[in-house]
């Protein structure tokens, strides 16, 4: 985490956290191709996959 300010012609804000997160990696998704009309489950497996 770091504090993060603004700085416009204005002045500059208040700091705030920003907090970084590496992307996600994804290994693979099932299944590759599914009903134009929807309603398959998917599942996606990988690393990194936080939920935010």
């Amino acid at each position: 985490m770091v504090d993060t300010t603004v700085t416009t012609p204005g002045g500059t804000s208040n700091p705030v956290p920003f907090h970084y997160v590496l992307p996600p990696v994804i290994l693979d998704v099932s299944p590759t191709s599914g009903p134009l009309a929807g309603g398959s489950t998917v599942t996606v497996t990988g690393r990194l996959l936080y939920l935010l």
